[in-house]
Protein backbone atom coordinates (compact mmCIF):
# COMPACT_ATOMS: atom_id res chain seq x y z
CA UNK A 1 0.00 0.00 0.00
CA UNK A 2 1.17 3.82 -0.21
CA UNK A 3 1.00 4.40 3.46
CA UNK A 4 -2.27 4.57 5.51
CA UNK A 5 -3.69 8.03 6.14
CA UNK A 6 -4.51 7.80 9.65
CA UNK A 7 -6.55 9.92 12.05
CA UNK A 8 -6.02 10.24 15.88
CA UNK A 9 -9.65 10.55 16.87
CA UNK A 10 -8.62 11.00 20.31
CA UNK A 11 -8.32 14.77 18.54
CA UNK A 12 -11.42 17.01 17.49
CA UNK A 13 -12.44 14.39 14.34
CA UNK A 14 -15.21 16.63 14.14
CA UNK A 15 -13.45 19.55 12.81
CA UNK A 16 -10.99 17.61 11.06
CA UNK A 17 -13.17 15.39 8.63
CA UNK A 18 -15.38 18.89 7.82
CA UNK A 19 -11.58 20.70 6.94
CA UNK A 20 -11.19 17.61 4.85
CA UNK A 21 -14.41 17.81 2.73
CA UNK A 22 -14.10 21.25 1.65
CA UNK A 23 -13.92 21.13 -2.05
CA UNK A 24 -13.43 17.42 -1.64
CA UNK A 25 -15.75 14.52 -3.39
CA UNK A 26 -15.00 12.12 -1.32
CA UNK A 27 -12.26 11.18 1.42
CA UNK A 28 -11.19 7.87 2.56
CA UNK A 29 -9.69 7.14 6.02
CA UNK A 30 -8.55 5.03 9.04
CA UNK A 31 -8.62 6.02 12.68
CA UNK A 32 -6.45 3.67 14.87
CA UNK A 33 -5.21 3.86 18.40
CA UNK A 34 -7.91 5.79 20.05
CA UNK A 35 -9.56 5.69 22.92
CA UNK A 36 -12.45 8.64 22.75
CA UNK A 37 -13.62 11.10 20.21
CA UNK A 38 -16.10 13.42 20.58
CA UNK A 39 -19.96 13.97 20.54
CA UNK A 40 -20.57 15.68 16.73
CA UNK A 41 -22.65 15.79 13.32
CA UNK A 42 -21.17 16.56 10.05
CA UNK A 43 -23.24 17.66 6.39
CA UNK A 44 -21.68 14.48 4.66
CA UNK A 45 -21.88 10.76 5.01
CA UNK A 46 -20.47 8.24 6.90
CA UNK A 47 -19.90 4.41 5.83
CA UNK A 48 -17.76 3.54 8.87
CA UNK A 49 -16.48 -0.63 9.75
CA UNK A 50 -14.92 -1.92 12.76
CA UNK A 51 -12.40 -4.07 11.77
CA UNK A 52 -10.66 -4.37 15.15
CA UNK A 53 -10.85 -3.98 18.92
CA UNK A 54 -14.76 -3.24 20.59
CA UNK A 55 -16.48 -0.95 21.87
CA UNK A 56 -20.01 1.09 21.86
CA UNK A 57 -21.05 4.14 19.11
CA UNK A 58 -23.53 6.60 20.28
CA UNK A 59 -25.44 7.51 17.25
CA UNK A 60 -28.52 10.23 17.97
CA UNK A 61 -30.12 8.89 21.01
CA UNK A 62 -28.87 5.16 20.77
CA UNK A 63 -26.41 3.05 22.21
CA UNK A 64 -25.14 0.24 20.07
CA UNK A 65 -22.31 -2.33 21.08
CA UNK A 66 -20.06 -3.00 18.35
CA UNK A 67 -17.23 -4.95 17.42
CA UNK A 68 -15.23 -6.10 14.07
CA UNK A 69 -17.56 -6.57 11.44
CA UNK A 70 -19.82 -3.87 12.59
CA UNK A 71 -20.73 -1.46 9.79
CA UNK A 72 -22.64 2.16 10.42
CA UNK A 73 -24.11 4.14 7.99
CA UNK A 74 -23.97 7.92 9.54
CA UNK A 75 -25.85 10.08 7.45
CA UNK A 76 -25.51 13.94 7.60
CA UNK A 77 -26.63 15.65 10.40
CA UNK A 78 -26.87 12.18 12.59
CA UNK A 79 -24.86 12.63 16.15
CA UNK A 80 -22.81 10.36 16.96
CA UNK A 81 -19.11 9.34 18.70
CA UNK A 82 -17.28 5.93 19.13
CA UNK A 83 -16.08 4.84 22.56
CA UNK A 84 -13.13 2.17 22.65
CA UNK A 85 -13.73 -0.57 25.50
CA UNK A 86 -11.74 -0.92 28.71
CA UNK A 87 -9.48 2.22 26.84
CA UNK A 88 -8.26 -0.61 24.15
CA UNK A 89 -8.00 0.74 20.94
CA UNK A 90 -10.46 0.29 18.13
CA UNK A 91 -9.39 0.33 14.17
CA UNK A 92 -11.85 1.61 11.94
CA UNK A 93 -12.12 2.52 8.03
CA UNK A 94 -14.42 5.43 7.02
CA UNK A 95 -15.90 6.62 3.88
CA UNK A 96 -16.73 9.79 3.79
CA UNK A 97 -19.19 10.62 0.64
CA UNK A 98 -21.39 13.39 -0.80
CA UNK A 99 -24.48 11.87 -2.86
CA UNK A 100 -23.00 13.87 -5.99
CA UNK A 101 -20.04 11.35 -6.03
CA UNK A 102 -21.89 9.00 -7.40
CA UNK A 103 -24.08 10.79 -9.91
CA UNK A 104 -23.48 15.21 -11.37
CA UNK A 105 -27.38 14.38 -10.78
CA UNK A 106 -27.22 14.63 -7.23
CA UNK A 107 -24.62 17.43 -6.19
CA UNK A 108 -26.16 19.83 -3.74
CA UNK A 109 -27.59 16.91 -1.75
CA UNK A 110 -26.30 15.58 1.11
CA UNK A 111 -28.02 12.71 2.64
CA UNK A 112 -28.02 9.38 2.39
CA UNK A 113 -31.31 9.27 1.28
CA UNK A 114 -30.34 10.78 -2.14
CA UNK A 115 -28.91 8.28 -3.56
CA UNK A 116 -31.72 6.41 -4.71
CA UNK A 117 -31.87 8.31 -7.27
CA UNK A 118 -28.90 7.45 -8.67
CA UNK A 119 -28.89 5.49 -11.97
CA UNK A 120 -25.67 3.12 -10.35
CA UNK A 121 -27.92 2.10 -7.15
CA UNK A 122 -31.38 1.86 -8.68
CA UNK A 123 -31.46 -2.33 -8.15
CA UNK A 124 -31.80 -0.88 -4.07
CA UNK A 125 -34.22 2.12 -4.79
CA UNK A 126 -36.84 0.69 -2.46
CA UNK A 127 -37.00 3.78 0.31
CA UNK A 128 -36.88 1.34 3.68
CA UNK A 129 -33.12 0.80 2.64
CA UNK A 130 -32.33 4.34 2.89
CA UNK A 131 -32.71 5.76 6.75
CA UNK A 132 -29.21 5.36 8.78
CA UNK A 133 -28.61 1.91 9.10
CA UNK A 134 -25.66 -0.65 10.05
CA UNK A 135 -25.11 -4.23 9.15
CA UNK A 136 -22.85 -6.86 10.03
CA UNK A 137 -20.28 -8.63 8.36
CA UNK A 138 -19.75 -12.39 9.78
CA UNK A 139 -15.52 -12.90 10.17
CA UNK A 140 -16.13 -14.64 6.75
CA UNK A 141 -17.10 -11.65 5.13
CA UNK A 142 -15.27 -9.28 6.96
CA UNK A 143 -11.74 -9.55 4.87
CA UNK A 144 -13.55 -8.51 1.82
CA UNK A 145 -14.93 -5.68 2.71
CA UNK A 146 -11.74 -4.76 4.99
CA UNK A 147 -10.52 -5.67 1.20
CA UNK A 148 -12.45 -2.79 0.05
CA UNK A 149 -11.31 -0.35 2.16
CA UNK A 150 -8.10 -0.81 2.01
CA UNK A 151 -8.12 -0.52 -1.66
CA UNK A 152 -10.27 2.66 -1.69
CA UNK A 153 -7.67 4.16 1.48
CA UNK A 154 -4.54 3.25 -0.96
CA UNK A 155 -5.61 5.17 -3.92
CA UNK A 156 -7.01 7.78 -1.71
CA UNK A 157 -3.52 8.07 -0.24
CA UNK A 158 -1.54 7.84 -3.78
CA UNK A 159 -4.00 9.72 -5.59
CA UNK A 160 -2.83 8.01 -9.64
CA UNK A 161 -4.56 9.03 -12.48
CA UNK A 162 -8.29 7.25 -12.07
CA UNK A 163 -7.68 7.45 -8.41
CA UNK A 164 -11.65 8.85 -7.95
CA UNK A 165 -13.08 6.63 -10.76
CA UNK A 166 -11.53 3.43 -8.83
CA UNK A 167 -12.56 4.67 -5.52
CA UNK A 168 -16.38 5.26 -6.85
CA UNK A 169 -16.26 1.78 -8.48
CA UNK A 170 -15.16 0.22 -5.09
CA UNK A 171 -17.72 2.30 -3.31
CA UNK A 172 -20.65 1.00 -5.20
CA UNK A 173 -19.24 -2.79 -4.60
CA UNK A 174 -19.34 -1.73 -1.36
CA UNK A 175 -22.75 0.04 -1.05
CA UNK A 176 -24.25 -3.20 -3.07
CA UNK A 177 -22.67 -5.52 -0.19
CA UNK A 178 -24.46 -3.91 2.09
CA UNK A 179 -27.42 -3.51 0.83
CA UNK A 180 -27.64 -7.37 0.11
CA UNK A 181 -26.56 -7.96 3.64
CA UNK A 182 -29.20 -5.75 4.59
CA UNK A 183 -32.15 -7.63 2.64
CA UNK A 184 -30.92 -10.94 2.90
CA UNK A 185 -32.61 -11.86 6.29
CA UNK A 186 -34.35 -9.24 8.73
CA UNK A 187 -33.05 -11.58 11.50
CA UNK A 188 -29.51 -11.22 10.89
CA UNK A 189 -26.95 -9.50 13.75
CA UNK A 190 -27.05 -6.24 13.50
CA UNK A 191 -24.66 -3.43 15.33
CA UNK A 192 -25.73 -3.28 18.75
CA UNK A 193 -28.41 -6.12 18.40
CA UNK A 194 -26.03 -7.51 21.79
CA UNK A 195 -27.18 -4.54 23.43
CA UNK A 196 -30.33 -3.94 24.99
CA UNK A 197 -32.01 -1.59 25.48
CA UNK A 198 -30.53 0.47 23.21
CA UNK A 199 -30.97 3.92 23.97
CA UNK A 200 -30.07 6.27 27.35
CA UNK A 201 -33.91 6.57 27.91
CA UNK A 202 -34.59 4.65 31.03
CA UNK A 203 -31.30 6.32 32.94
CA UNK A 204 -33.17 9.42 31.96
CA UNK A 205 -36.41 8.21 33.21
CA UNK A 206 -35.42 6.91 36.39
CA UNK A 207 -33.76 9.87 37.51
CA UNK A 208 -36.83 12.36 36.47
CA UNK A 209 -38.79 9.77 38.52
CA UNK A 210 -36.11 9.45 41.66
CA UNK A 211 -34.00 12.59 41.19
CA UNK A 212 -35.05 13.39 45.22
CA UNK A 213 -33.70 10.17 46.44
CA UNK A 214 -29.89 8.91 46.36
CA UNK A 215 -29.53 7.54 43.16
CA UNK A 216 -26.29 5.23 42.52
CA UNK A 217 -23.39 5.47 39.92
CA UNK A 218 -24.19 1.54 40.23
CA UNK A 219 -28.28 1.83 39.87
CA UNK A 220 -28.17 3.74 36.25
CA UNK A 221 -25.17 2.06 34.74
CA UNK A 222 -27.33 -1.23 35.43
CA UNK A 223 -30.15 -0.08 33.78
CA UNK A 224 -27.90 -0.10 30.12
CA UNK A 225 -26.35 -3.18 31.19
CA UNK A 226 -23.16 -1.20 31.65
CA UNK A 227 -19.84 -1.27 34.50
CA UNK A 228 -20.05 2.06 36.29
CA UNK A 229 -16.80 3.93 35.43
CA UNK A 230 -18.16 3.67 31.27
CA UNK A 231 -21.50 4.52 31.65
CA UNK A 232 -19.96 7.32 33.32
CA UNK A 233 -17.66 7.95 30.26
CA UNK A 234 -21.07 6.99 28.21
CA UNK A 235 -23.47 9.46 30.29
CA UNK A 236 -20.76 12.57 30.13
CA UNK A 237 -20.17 12.06 26.42
CA UNK A 238 -23.82 11.93 25.41
CA UNK A 239 -24.77 14.89 27.93
CA UNK A 240 -21.97 17.11 28.02
CA UNK A 241 -22.13 16.60 32.18
CA UNK A 242 -21.22 14.11 34.53
CA UNK A 243 -24.28 12.48 36.32
CA UNK A 244 -23.93 14.31 39.02
CA UNK A 245 -24.23 17.60 37.78
CA UNK A 246 -27.05 16.35 35.58
CA UNK A 247 -29.11 15.17 38.58
CA UNK A 248 -28.11 18.29 40.56
CA UNK A 249 -30.08 20.00 37.31
CA UNK A 250 -32.98 18.27 37.48
CA UNK A 251 -33.45 19.17 40.83
CA UNK A 252 -32.93 22.80 40.37
CA UNK A 253 -35.01 23.36 37.75
CA UNK A 254 -37.71 21.34 39.78
CA UNK A 255 -37.06 23.49 42.54
CA UNK A 256 -37.55 26.50 40.32
CA UNK A 257 -40.83 25.57 39.34
CA UNK A 258 -41.75 25.57 42.96
CA UNK A 259 -40.76 28.87 43.99
CA UNK A 260 -43.08 29.91 41.32
CA UNK A 261 -46.10 28.22 41.78
CA UNK A 262 -46.45 27.08 45.96
CA UNK A 263 -45.93 28.80 49.31
CA UNK A 264 -43.35 25.92 50.24
CA UNK A 265 -40.48 27.68 52.29
CA UNK A 266 -36.76 27.27 50.33
CA UNK A 267 -36.22 25.02 53.20
CA UNK A 268 -39.04 22.82 52.53
CA UNK A 269 -38.26 23.04 48.60
CA UNK A 270 -34.87 22.03 49.46
CA UNK A 271 -35.53 18.88 51.35
CA UNK A 272 -38.36 17.98 48.88
CA UNK A 273 -35.70 17.95 45.87
CA UNK A 274 -33.52 15.57 47.89
CA UNK A 275 -30.96 18.20 49.67
CA UNK A 276 -31.41 17.61 53.55
CA UNK A 277 -29.45 21.05 54.16
CA UNK A 278 -30.87 24.46 53.20
CA UNK A 279 -27.79 26.20 52.62
CA UNK A 280 -25.99 23.70 50.01
CA UNK A 281 -29.35 23.85 47.96
CA UNK A 282 -29.18 27.43 47.71
CA UNK A 283 -25.14 26.92 46.65
CA UNK A 284 -26.29 24.99 44.04
CA UNK A 285 -29.06 26.63 43.10
CA UNK A 286 -27.04 29.96 42.59
CA UNK A 287 -24.00 28.24 40.95
CA UNK A 288 -27.02 27.17 38.22
CA UNK A 289 -29.13 29.91 37.92
CA UNK A 290 -26.83 33.03 39.05
CA UNK A 291 -29.37 34.11 41.82
CA UNK A 292 -30.65 32.58 45.23
CA UNK A 293 -33.63 30.87 45.58
CA UNK A 294 -35.22 33.70 47.53
CA UNK A 295 -34.08 36.28 45.50
CA UNK A 296 -35.22 34.15 42.54
CA UNK A 297 -38.78 34.16 44.09
CA UNK A 298 -38.92 37.66 45.26
CA UNK A 299 -37.93 38.33 41.84
CA UNK A 300 -40.35 36.61 40.30
CA UNK A 301 -43.47 38.07 42.63
CA UNK A 302 -42.11 41.20 41.78
CA UNK A 303 -42.81 40.66 37.98
CA UNK A 304 -46.51 38.93 38.33
CA UNK A 305 -46.96 42.33 40.94
CA UNK A 306 -46.30 45.07 37.87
Amino acid sequence: MGGDFVIPVKYCIAYEEQSMMDGAEVVVNKYTGFNFGQMHTHTFIEICCVTEGSGWHILNDSLHRCSPGDLFIIDASDAHVWIAEHDSPMTIYNLIIRPGFFDASLLGRSAFSDLAGSFLLRAFSRSEYYASMGVHFDINELPGVRGLYERMLDEYTRRAPGFLELIRSWAVELLVDIFRKHDSSSAQPQPGRRAAPSSLTPVFDYINLHFAEDISLRQLSALVFLSPSYFSRVFRLYTGQTVTDYIQRVRAYNARSQLLNTNLSVAAIAEANGYSDPKYFTRIFRRIFDISPSEYRAQMHKKRAQ
